[in-house]
């Protein structure tokens, strides 16, 4: 079964690395301009900005869509039966609010395991 990995984008993966895992960006604040990582702002304008910015940068975590949209490929991977794959997701998205216990429960309903 295939099984997908995420991490944000602060692991700086080679972009040949195998497997392939999903990663969500992280938003990099110059001042008053914020790009997201590796989409909007690459490794090598990161370090001409860090160069020529007085201030250093910030970071802040992967934005809540983007959780949102590892939750519904989680919840695809559910309803095609990839229970490893939804499982995986959800343990590499770094949150644990309702929705994630609710998909944890949905996968061990599947397996059986709340059968009385």
């Amino acid at each position: 079964m295939p099984v997908q990995i995420i991490t944000d984008s602060s692991t700086d993966l080679a972009p040949d690395f195998r497997p392939k895992p999903e990663v969500l960006p992280l938003t990099i604040h110059f001042g008053s301009q914020s790009f997201l990582d590796g989409v909007e702002l690459s490794h090598r304008g990161f370090y001409e900005r860090l160069v020529e910015s007085d201030q250093l940068p910030t970071t802040s975590q992967a934005t809540p869509y983007a959780f949102a949209q590892a939750f519904a490929r989680a919840r695809q991977y559910i309803d095609m039966g990839n229970l490893d794959g939804a499982e995986q997701i959800l343990q590499g998205a770094g949150v644990k609010n309702g929705e994630w216990y609710f998909l944890m429960g949905s996968i061990a309903y599947r397996r059986g395991w709340l059968d009385e």
